[in-house]
């Protein structure tokens, strides 16, 4: 039976340039991202692939949430309902990214809107109903039916069953859209190429004044007219709407027309509106659903023969494989919707001609990793993120290593304090680390925010830890704290590594290892002060800032060790 419904179906990718991501901790099973991911549909009756795949994933992961908006197919009422759940959801800082499944009329308002909104949210997009190329300068992936290529691909199919007429049904309102236009247009072609009869008919739009049963009505009696037009030749048929495509089908059955593919290329795309099948929440229900469908079939006067059509979910495949590039995206993962699509696909579809194409920009940019290594001097830091910075470079990342103070003018002032040879006090100490760190964050060129946007870690040597437990002194200590963690121009880190080791043990190695001390390096007893002014800091933040204590005083390799399995947490 398997024969009765062949794929013929090509993929068009759409990666959007974009930035941003969330942070990800493991868990058993893979990474969970830091944010939810909305999976917004229509309802089981409009697009029930797509809305059993979401139920299923929202079912299986707690960060997913599957949201339903109101039938966009009659009247205003859907398309707003659509919009609003959207636009809803991109101002929710809980929701890290949205996946829309189908993108629907009004996808590209509603998108539109929410990047408007919050530019950093995801949005990811399957089937897009109106123009591809508009949705694209809003969207940041769309994972849609090459509708050229799937023409082609239908023509051909059906030229093999024996076809000399093929029939293009499609609205006023489509012929208008890109996508129908380039179909239309690759069918037409193929036809010529093939010696086969191409006839367009403008069918009937649902949102003239009889709708649905308008554009039921006018399906069946074109069916007559062109049977009899073409009496005596074999006839296939396409409808790229939706509203006429069940009518098509159910007549083609004992009149022996080829349907060559529906709207989207899915047994439940059709078929099941035709013989009124139940579908069912479930997403796994399928081969009932299919064994329903052939049993209408020859009900109706039908063969196996005339029907072309995907026998595997393909929109369901493809709700997983956008939901699975928005995993990945925010969990970090280096990972495009090709990739994603391969996963998420079952193989009798992989083995079958799928075109993948990137269009208008490459996958989105991962950002980089902001790694804060801290610890007292003498701690053995160097040594450990000279390693830490070898061992990213083998991961393949892109690594950029910096420090506090800066090179900067402010760097060398806060430097020649330091040394002694300059006398600030320590607000106006705390002051100049300020300002010194806002730079080195937003610096237009080489700051720490344009190389994480670039996709490249930056492994930082001291930073807002180190002004709260060497500044942070009696009544400056809240002032140094609000400054550090409410300015805007200043960064949260990924990750903060601290390297322990007992004062007197770094008091030892700095006085065997340095040519002069610092300021903050000549009493013992300050040492331990600043050690434990960190802790205070970690306690403090502990619920705000992912900071992992590793304890230096062992060997060098031990540490290192430690320290990858900190940072793995982060980056993979």
């Amino acid at each position: 039976m398997k024969k009765t419904f062949k794929a013929a179906a090509a993929f068009l990718l759409i990666l959007a340039v974009a930035i941003g991501m969330c942070a990800c901790s493991g868990e058993a099973g893979g990474k969970t991202p830091g944010k939810k991911i909305a999976i917004v549909t229509a309802t089981l009756s409009q697009n029930p692939e797509e809305y059993q795949r979401a139920a299923q994933l929202a079912s299986e992961y707690s960060y997913v949430e599957h949201v339903v908006y109101t039938d966009t197919r009659v009247g205003t009422s859907g398309i707003l309902d659509f919009y609003k759940r959207v636009n809803d959801i991109a101002s929710d800082a809980s929701y890290g990214a949205i996946v829309i499944a189908r993108a629907n009329l009004g996808a590209v308002a509603a998108v539109r809107a929410a990047k408007a909104k919050n530019p950093e949210k995801l949005i990811v997009c399957t089937a897009p109903e109106e123009n591809i190329q508009t949705l694209a300068k809003s969207a940041d992936a769309i994972l849609a039916i090459d509708t050229a290529k799937d023409a082609a691909m239908m023509v051909e199919e059906a030229h093999g069953r024996g076809a000399q007429v093929f029939v293009y049904y499609a609205t006023g309102v489509q012929q208008s859209t890109p996508s129908i236009k380039e179909s239309r247009e690759a069918a037409e072609k193929k036809c010529e190429e093939l010696g086969m009869t191409y006839k367009f008919v403008n069918c009937y739009d649902v949102s003239q004044a009889l709708g649905i049963k308008g554009a039921q009505s006018f399906m069946k009696e074109d069916i007559a007219r062109q049977l009899k037009n073409f009496e005596g030749k074999k006839i296939a048929a396409y409808c790229a709407d939706i509203s006429s495509q069940a009518e098509l089908i159910k007549n083609a059955c004992p009149n022996g027309i080829i349907v060559a593919g529906t709207s989207f290329p899915s047994i439940y795309d059709g078929y099941t509106a035709a013989f009124d099948i139940e579908v069912g929440k479930k997403w796994d229900n399928k081969s009932k659903v299919f064994s329903k469908v052939r049993a209408a079939i020859r009900a109706n006067g039908g063969t196996k023969n005339q029907f072309i059509v995907w026998d595997d979910l393909t929109a369901s495949s493809m709700t997983e494989a956008a939901f699975e590039y928005a995993r990945a995206t925010l969990c970090g993962e280096q990972i495009d919707m090709a990739k994603a699509v391969k996963s998420s696909f079952p193989s009798k579809i992989k083995a079958r001609q799928m075109h993948l194409h990137l269009h208008g920009g490459l996958p989105r940019i991962m950002r980089g990793k902001f790694i804060v290594v801290e610890g007292l001097d003498g701690s053995g830091k160097g040594t450990q993120t000279a390693l830490l910075c070898a061992y990213l470079k083998s991961q393949g990342r892109n690594v950029y290593p910096t420090a506090e103070p800066t090179e900067s003018v402010t760097g060398g002032m806060i430097r020649d304090v330091l040394s002694g040879a300059r006398q600030r006090t320590s607000s106006e100490l705390a002051a100049l680390f300020l300002a010194d760190r806002v730079a080195h964050n937003m610096n237009p060129v080489n700051g720490i925010e344009k190389t994480l946007e670039a996709g490249i870690d930056v492994v930082c040597d001291r930073y807002y830890y180190s002004s709260i437990a060497y500044q942070a002194v009696g009544e400056d200590r809240q002032w140094v704290i609000d400054m550090n963690l409410n300015c805007p121009g200043i960064l949260k880190p990924d990750i903060c590594i601290f390297f322990d080791v007992d004062p007197e043990s770094c008091h030892e190695r700095i006085e065997n290892g340095r040519v002069y001390l610092e300021i903050f390096e000549r009493d013992p007893e300050q040492i331990n002060a600043i050690r434990e002014r960190y802790y205070s800091a970690f306690e403090l933040l502990k619920d705000r800032d992912n900071i992992v204590v590793i304890d230096a005083a062992r060997d060098i390799d031990s540490v290192a060790a430690d320290v990858r399995k900190a940072i793995d947490t982060v980056i993979k």
